[in-house]
């Protein structure tokens, strides 16, 4: 027996990335027992966010099998990973009721539009978070922006960016910092990772990091937040859809 909880979001950032998404999903907290508070809802003020308003909306109990279980689990590591490893490397979380006699007390999971467990999707973010780097690189380089993507790049793989568009500007066209003569430049010279002239432009808006900067210094970034990141240059995620 389990207890769902929808996690409800709101904020400018939530607002504007769930119109570019059209998403209609949340996620939810699964947990073994009931939370104790019976008013959840949370507002703060996020350093690079912004306002945000969390809310859980009345809970439901259901019941799940082993391998139902199994896929909670599975999606709860994937989404873990997608954020914790931007602050640990390589390091990865990985859930395991086989090395501990203690269960976690939640995970966390994804509603669809009708706040029903939406397991097709989970397995899609599951299917997409295993595959191999080769399987990665492909899926970037034969991505039509068809849906916006999380891209890592291959030389900063603990940052992510959700990409938006595919650009008809290639790597030899003149960067904007005039200390560079092209895009393809500017990763040889501050990357020192090589990409062809003709490879192709991804329009992309960097992921949030933690709040480590100072208020002055976030507004100094906003104005670059969206640039330009190279198709085959990135391993794409499927996170984002």
């Amino acid at each position: 027996q389990i207890y769902i909880y929808p996690l409800v979001q709101r904020g400018d950032m939530f607002d504007q990335n769930n119109a570019v998404l059209s998403n209609h999903r949340c996620l939810c907290i699964i947990s073994l027992s009931p939370l104790r508070s019976e008013k959840l809802s949370l507002e703060l003020t996020h350093t690079q966010l912004g306002s945000i308003h969390c809310l859980f909306d009345p809970y439901k109990v259901d019941h799940l099998s082993s391998e139902q279980w199994k896929i909670c689990t599975s999606f709860y590591s994937a989404i873990m990973n997608s954020r914790w490893r931007r602050r640990t490397g390589r390091k990865r979380f990985q859930y395991s009721s086989e090395t501990t006699s203690v269960f976690s007390p939640y995970i966390v999971a994804c509603l669809s539009e009708n706040k029903q467990l939406d397991w097709n999707h989970m397995k899609s973010i599951i299917d997409n978070y295993n595959r191999n780097d080769d399987e990665r690189n492909s899926a970037a380089q034969n991505w039509t922006a068809q849906k916006p993507r999380l891209f890592a790049p291959k030389y900063d793989p603990n940052n992510t960016y959700l990409a938006l568009t595919v650009e008809k500007t290639m790597c030899s066209a003149p960067f904007p910092n005039p200390e560079f003569d092209s895009y393809a430049d500017y990763f040889i010279k501050i990357w020192n990772f090589r990409v062809s002239n003709d490879c192709k432009l991804v329009k992309v808006q960097r992921a949030w990091d933690l709040p480590t900067k100072s208020a002055e210094k976030i507004k100094e970034d906003n104005a670059s937040n969206v640039m330009m990141e190279t198709a085959g240059n990135c391993e794409c995620d499927g996170l984002a859809t």
